[in-house]
């Protein structure tokens, strides 16, 4: 979805814009929340 599509979607249906947006960005997301708490023990 490209990204005027995608932030139209968000002005008009929040829900449908926000799985979108969800479904397109959560990998990378999730990928630069965990890599940094790798480094912190499990304490």
């Amino acid at each position: 979805m490209e990204y005027e599509k995608l932030i139209d979607c968000l002005q008009k249906k929040l829900q449908e814009g926000l799985e979108n947006l969800m479904e397109k960005y959560m990998g990378f997301c999730y990928y630069i929340v965990k890599n940094p708490l790798m480094d912190f023990s499990l304490e």
